[in-house]
């Protein structure tokens, strides 16, 4: 196990110490008072275009890593108000102690100048017009196109069907996907980049948790979920065609039909196929890669699906399937 810190270099509350005692390291408003940003009135905004806030911060993150042995951080509301050269500045200080994880909640592939991961956010909130009726397979596969062509193969985008913000402002996993959250699931752990998983979403969370209260997560997996996580995540621990960045394989759209979205994803051997079905109605897949055909066997059921060039591949409403060629 690593532990990742969640770190929040834009803020602090208005009780943290270094109020009092170092008012310069804090942005100011017309009248010379310690701001917050837009709405948040219970943050006070940190200025990091001072160099003694940004040497404070790194001297806190330093202390992390040399005392408590920390594997990374993931940084809370990275590219917003905080120059890039802070981050130059933290990873020249940090690295060198330890080859750290550094996770970007941030989207832009500047970003990755000094970060190994940033999340996907638009990938999330295609997804869920994806299976709102809004948007289609065909649009989630432009979208890795596109992404590709902008990040390049190597920075790891981490994809997601919830988080803390979205679970509690925009709904549960169950009120955006409805039925077809097993196939969206599916899709993040086998498509593109590394998946999260949120607290509660192995165990079927389904209620909003409260955004500034203690809340409780049921953890009797009323949804009967865990094992369906629990395959995913063996799949992509055992199959390198579904790393992320260089270390994974391309992945490659094996289908043209609208609402069905299939890939391959092969490399040294190891070979990945993946299906899934983003609609609530019965569809089919039509083959476009012969190179796939043939009878599988699905990973998850153990039952036996062809493959066909031919003859189209009937799909339920929200299925997937996932097959592995070693």
């Amino acid at each position: 196990m690593y532990v990742i810190l969640d770190w929040v270099p834009n803020h602090t509350a208005w009780d943290h110490p270094w109020v009092t005692a170092h008012p310069e390291y804090y942005a100011k408003d017309s009248l010379g008072n310690i701001t917050y940003e837009a709405d948040w009135t219970d943050i006070a905004l940190l200025d990091h275009t001072h160099s003694g806030t940004r040497a404070a911060m790194i001297a806190e993150m330093r202390y992390w890593v040399e005392e408590l042995d920390i594997d990374g951080f993931r940084c809370d509301h990275a590219g917003h108000e905080i120059p890039l050269y802070f981050w130059e500045e933290a990873t020249d200080a940090i690295d060198p102690i330890k080859d750290v994880f550094w996770l970007a909640e941030w989207d832009g592939a500047r970003m990755h100048l000094e970060f190994d991961a940033t999340y996907a956010w638009e990938l999330l909130h295609l997804t869920e017009a994806v299976a709102k009726g809004h948007a289609d397979a065909d649009a989630l596969d432009q979208w890795i196109r596109k992404d590709l062509h902008e990040y390049g193969r190597k920075p790891f985008r981490m994809n997601m069907i919830t988080n803390h913000d979205e679970n509690s402002w925009a709904g549960t996993i169950t009120e955006r996907y409805g039925e077809g959250q097993r196939a969206f699931a599916t899709f993040m752990f086998t498509s593109y980049g590394i998946p999260l998983i949120y607290s509660g979403q192995e165990v079927g969370l389904n209620k909003r948790l409260r955004f500034f209260d203690k809340d409780t997560i049921d953890w009797s997996d009323p949804m009967k979920l865990q094992a369906f996580y629990q395959q995913l995540i063996a799949l992509r621990a055992n199959n390198p065609a579904l790393w992320a960045g260089q270390y994974g394989a391309m992945p490659q759209r094996i289908n043209a039909d609208p609402q069905v979205f299939a890939i391959k994803r092969e490399k040294d051997g190891n070979r990945v196929i993946a299906v899934m079905n983003f609609s609530d109605k019965p569809q089919q897949l039509h083959l476009t890669d012969a190179a796939v055909a043939g009878t599988h066997t699905d990973y998850f059921t153990g039952a036996s699906h062809t493959l066909s060039m031919g003859e189209p591949l009937a799909l339920e409403p929200w299925q997937y399937l996932v097959f592995i060629n070693q």
